[in-house]
């Protein structure tokens, strides 16, 4: 539902980046494509952390104690929700710039070699080797290729892909290590009954401080926050 949910994010680009395709504006497709996809990541690395460190809790408060899977499914499905949100971002941008056969050519692929590694995989790891397939499928073809396409259709650059790579190197062990330490807080203070306490005191915890390490590390997103609230 998550995965859904953040993705119509870039669904809702799309006319944006078709109609400046027609006007033949790369400068504003460039434009849309950098700051959208940065507000659209920075959505995905929320999301999966507050996964990450709270999906036992929301496992027992949904389901009842003794339902959880374990930690290494749980990890590849989160693995597998931010890489695929990435890809998915990508898919579409490619889409709206008219590279509709070739997006549709390797999304069929996709769907056949995946198909047939789901029953190898399943049939010798069980739900881990489906796990893992969708997890390389995601990184191989949606994360990597469609990425790929829009850096050759000259929308993606160098200089863009190392940007978002050195935030993410900053970004994610930083809100890692924010969200470990708050999770052993709460979970030293808070008494184990208290699912839904605990869920919501380390949600809006970890939610102010990431927040603030974003607003720390990018001048932009700084300088629009203080722009609007002048408005």
């Amino acid at each position: 539902m998550a995965k859904d949910l953040i993705g119509r994010h870039s669904v809702a680009l799309m006319p944006l980046i078709s109609h400046a395709n027609g006007k033949d504006d790369k400068t504003e497709i460039k434009s849309i494509i950098s700051t959208q996809f940065k507000y659209y990541y920075y959505i995905a690395i929320f999301v999966s952390f507050c996964f990450l460190f709270n999906f036992h809790k929301l496992i027992d408060a949904w389901t009842g104690p003794g339902k959880f899977a374990g930690n290494d499914i749980m990890y590849l499905l989160i693995g597998n929700f931010f890489i695929g949100l990435i890809g998915y971002f990508m898919q579409n941008m490619g889409y709206a710039l008219g590279d509709i056969k070739m997006n549709s050519f390797i999304s069929i692929f996709k769907g056949v070699v995946t198909g047939i590694l789901f029953y190898f995989g399943s049939k010798t790891y069980g739900v881990m080797g489906v796990l893992f397939v969708m997890v390389a499928a995601s990184f191989c073809i949606d994360f990597i290729f469609f990425g790929y396409r829009l850096y050759q259709l000259g929308y993606l650059n160098t200089t863009f892909i190392m940007g978002v790579l050195k935030k993410w190197v900053v970004v994610i062990p930083l809100a890692a290590a924010v969200g470990w330490l708050l999770s052993y807080l709460f979970a030293t203070v808070v008494p184990s009954k208290m699912l839904l306490i605990y869920i919501g005191l380390n949600g809006l915890s970890f939610t102010v401080l990431f927040v603030g390490i974003l607003l720390v590390l990018d001048r932009e997103l700084r300088n629009q926050l203080r722009s609007l609230v002048k408005i």
